[in-house]
């Protein structure tokens, strides 16, 4: 683990039931970051390096506890250096039923690559993807007005949640290419929660 534990709150100045607090509280997550160096033994052009925790948290849309499995591809099979899209802002967390959500995530690229980014099936291996219960799915994982909208170049979200106290779990992957050449991917995943209408968008 690298640095302290960081606690993202879904309302800003509400406390959270951790926090001992009382009244109105505030749904919370606990923002953790982890590093380690690899050293690749070959060129190649498909490297995956991929993690796997869990069990995940229950989520009312997936149907059983499974692993969380994240992957990325790095290619060191040519002359080029390569760095892989980074993230300005926290995943998205937390929500309201029935406001809409216009989700930022904030996406850099330092070698200015073409990205494609879109909805993919989170993982629980390498090999094999979350199940999700009807009639959830990977492009549709909560309950939203019109479905949910990925930009496929900066990847910014959109929808309109519409049901309180819904959990999901959603994940995009983020492609890098160069001369038409894949040269790396990403991918992010998030856990998702509706809470109940309120007037304004809680502060992410």
């Amino acid at each position: 683990q690298s640095g302290a534990d960081e606690t993202i709150k879904a309302c800003v100045g509400k406390p959270t039931a951790c926090e001992n607090g009382t009244g109105e509280l505030s749904a919370a997550i606990t923002k953790r970051t982890y590093l380690a160096s690899v050293k690749l033994p070959t060129k190649q052009s498909d490297w995956s390096l991929t993690i796997q925790e869990g069990p995940r948290t229950n989520v009312s849309s997936v149907a059983a506890q499974e692993y969380m499995s994240l992957t990325a591809m790095v290619n060191n099979s040519g002359t080029f250096c390569n760095s892989s899209a980074t993230f300005d802002n926290n995943p998205l967390f937390f929500s309201s039923s029935n406001l809409a959500v216009n989700y930022d995530p904030g996406i850099k690229n330092p070698d200015s690559d073409v990205l494609e980014i879109k909805l993919v099936s989170p993982k629980n291996s390498l090999q094999t993807s979350l199940t999700y219960k009807s009639p959830y799915t990977a492009t549709n994982p909560f309950t939203s007005q019109s479905g949910i909208s990925v930009n496929p170049t900066n990847g910014k979200i959109s929808f309109t949640p519409t049901k309180a106290q819904e959990t999901s779990i959603l994940a995009t992957q983020i492609k890098e290419t160069r001369g038409g050449i894949v040269v790396g991917s990403v991918t992010r995943e998030m856990y998702f929660q509706t809470l109940s209408e309120q007037t304004s968008p809680p502060t992410f």
